[in-house]
C-alpha cells in the first residue's frame, strides 16, 4: 500500500470517525430532543391537568355560587312575600283605621251639629226666658207699684177710719157724758 493510499485510508478512517462522532452527536441530540419532547409532554400534561383542575374548581365555585344565589333569591322571595303580606296587613289595618276615623269624624260632626242645634235651642229658650223674666219683672214692678198705691190708699183709709173711730169715740164719750148729766138726779141742798 502506498503512502497515498495509507493517507487516503487514514483520511477515510478519520472521516468515518468524524461521521461516527457526528452520528453519536446526532443520536445524543436526538436523545436530548426526545427527552425534551417527553419533558415538554410532561409539562404540557401538567399544564393541562392544572387547567383542568382550575376549570373544575371554577365550575365547582360557579355551582356553589349559583346554589348560594338560588338560596339567596329564595330567601329574598320569602322575605319579600313576608314584607308584602305585612304591607297588605298594615294597609288593611290602615284602611280600617281610616274607616273608623271617618265614622268617628261623621259621629263627631253629627254630635257637633246636635250640640250646635241644642245650644241654639238653649239660647232661644234663654232669650225667651229672659224676655219672660223681664216681662215678669215689669209686671212685678207694676204690681209692686199698684201694691204700694193700694198700701198707701189702705193706710190713708186706715188713718181715715182711725180718725172716724176717734171722732165716734169722742162723740160716744160726749153722748155718755150727756146721758150721765141728764140721767143723774138733781143734787139735794142740805
Amino acid at each position: 500500500m502506498t503512502e497515498y493510499e495509507a493517507a487516503s485510508l487514514a483520511v477515510q478512517q478519520s472521516s468515518l470517525t468524524l461521521q461516527e462522532a457526528a452520528l453519536a452527536a446526532q443520536q445524543a441530540a436526538l436523545a436530548v430532543q426526545r427527552a425534551a419532547v417527553w419533558v415538554a409532554a410532561l409539562v404540557g400534561a401538567a399544564q393541562c391537568a392544572l387547567i383542568a383542575y382550575g376549570l373544575y374548581m371554577m365550575r365547582r365555585a360557579a355551582i356553589h355560587r349559583d346554589n348560594l344565589h338560588r338560596e339567596t333569591m329564595a330567601a329574598h322571595e320569602k322575605t319579600m312575600a313576608a314584607m308584602e303580606g305585612r304591607h297588605r296587613e298594615a294597609m288593611a289595618a290602615h284602611e280600617e283605621t281610616m274607616a273608623a276615623h271617618e265614622e268617628t269624624m261623621a259621629a263627631h260632626e253629627e254630635t257637633m251639629a246636635a250640640l250646635r242645634a241644642e245650644r241654639e235651642e238653649q239660647s232661644e229658650r234663654h232669650r225667651e226666658a229672659m224676655a219672660a223674666h223681664e216681662a215678669t219683672m215689669a209686671a212685678h214692678e207694676e204690681t209692686m207699684a199698684a201694691h204700694e198705691a193700694t198700701m198707701a190708699a189702705l193706710n190713708a183709709q186706715s188713718k181715715a177710719q182711725e180718725s172716724q173711730r176717734e171722732e165716734q169715740s169722742a162723740q160716744r164719750e160726749a153722748l155718755r157724758e150727756l146721758i150721765r148729766r141728764t140721767a143723774a138726779p138733781p143734787a139735794r141742798d142740805p
